[in-house]
């Protein structure tokens, strides 16, 4: 494997586990009959991303994570 595609694989990995949805591993379950990936007390008191699927749900969770504001 050239050089090159050895380095655009490392930087892939290392922005992969940036991901909040990596670092923080949100629990994964089924809520109102979609995929829901949330992290904190409770679906309600922390953060949470939905989609059709759990890649989905973890993208949209990753979305909210950076666009929510903090709560107190």
């Amino acid at each position: 494997m050239p050089k090159q595609k050895i380095f655009e694989k490392i930087s892939e990995y290392v922005e992969f586990k940036k991901r909040p949805s990596v670092f923080l591993k949100p629990q994964l379950i089924i809520h109102n009959n979609k995929w829901c990936a949330w992290f904190g007390e409770s679906i309600e008191n922390g953060i949470a991303g939905y989609g059709k699927t759990p890649t989905e749900a973890f993208h949209n969770f990753d979305s909210n994570f950076y666009d929510s504001p903090p709560r107190s």
